[in-house]
């Protein structure tokens, strides 16, 4: 039953990060003034990525548990590892420094590496790509969808 529910978890989390990267947040720039439609962007993607954080925390740590054939073979966990790392490092890291930027004030990652709002912006855009990527793949693998 909790694996039924881990997988309609991953799923909506899966559908939510392609919905809201590619079709809400776009039309929300192409349709409301930047500042309003950077800030609703904003709150989005961070509920989006605390709910990943948290499901794919909750992935990682039933297929430790298991220790499927499945997981181990096709490095499932690793992958769930760095996907988590990612989801993170955006949040906690790359996110502060775009806020920083945006309200014109300091962090200490961005004193310590400099770099403008379309270079961070950047980064983060890529995570959320490779992000997007690495989801696909493992909710695929994990629903065994297999790719052959």
């Amino acid at each position: 039953m909790l694996k039924r529910i881990l997988a309609v978890l991953l799923g909506l989390w899966l559908g939510a990060q392609l919905t809201i990267g590619y079709v809400v947040a776009p039309v929300l720039f192409a349709q409301l003034p930047k500042i309003t439609a950077g800030h609703i962007a904003g709150i989005l993607f961070a509920y989006l990525s605390y709910f990943g954080l948290l499901v794919w925390a909750w992935a990682g740590y039933t297929g430790r548990l298991k220790q499927e054939r499945s997981f181990l073979k096709s490095n499932s966990l690793r992958l769930i590892g760095l996907l988590w790392i990612l989801l993170a490092v955006n949040q906690w890291l790359v996110t502060p420094v775009i806020n920083a930027l945006k309200q014109e004030s300091s962090h200490w990652l961005l004193s310590l590496t400099g770099g403008g709002f379309a270079l961070w912006h950047g980064i983060s855009s890529s995570l959320f790509l490779l992000v997007s990527l690495l989801g696909i793949y493992l909710v695929f693998k994990l629903l065994r969808f297999e790719w052959h």
